[in-house]
């Protein structure tokens, strides 16, 4: 579980990092009327993770491998189960 953990902290740092560069530039450009878009974007992808996370959770799905020998993706046909 910790990898998981690590892999979202270095996503997320780099999620600010390319929002300060986009808001670095717009500023830069003289468009500062720009960055409540840019802040409405990021908002927009926040939600729109966690709505994701909430869907797949309550279907019982796991975007990790199940914990059995060998096991690859969708080895207990959760996929399957949506349609």
């Amino acid at each position: 579980m910790l990898p998981t953990y690590l892999l979202s902290l270095r996503e997320g740092l780099e999620t600010a990092l390319i929002i300060g560069i986009v808001l670095g530039a717009i500023s830069k450009i003289h468009c500062k009327d720009l960055a409540p878009a840019v802040w409405f974007g990021t908002l927009s992808a926040v939600v729109v993770s966690i709505l994701t996370a909430i869907v797949l959770t309550s279907f019982g799905m796991s975007l990790e491998y199940p914990d059995q020998g060998g096991g690859g993706p969708d080895t207990d046909g959760e996929l399957n189960q949506l349609f």
